[in-house]
């Protein structure tokens, strides 16, 4: 994860690797997380993350729209 500047749509500070509960917690705080897509010539904006609690209590982040091709599954793992 890393911070954008919304003015000028460039990456801003550092590079982070978070856990989904810790992504989960940032949405919480009021964070606005989208995930973005490797596609042939750049990259694009997908859909944002949302707080997921499942129905045993556990916490988690799932995408708010489910678009072909631009699912969780979908996205580039490091």
């Amino acid at each position: 994860m890393q911070e954008v500047n919304g003015a000028t749509n460039e990456w801003t500070g550092q590079f982070y690797e978070y856990d989904a509960d810790e992504v989960a917690n940032r949405i919480v705080a009021g964070d606005e997380i989208y995930s973005i897509f490797i596609v042939p010539g750049g990259a694009v904006l997908g859909p944002k993350f949302r707080r997921w609690v499942y129905q045993n209590g556990d916490e988690g982040i799932e995408l708010e729209q489910d678009i072909e091709g631009r699912r969780a599954r979908d996205l580039v793992l490091f």
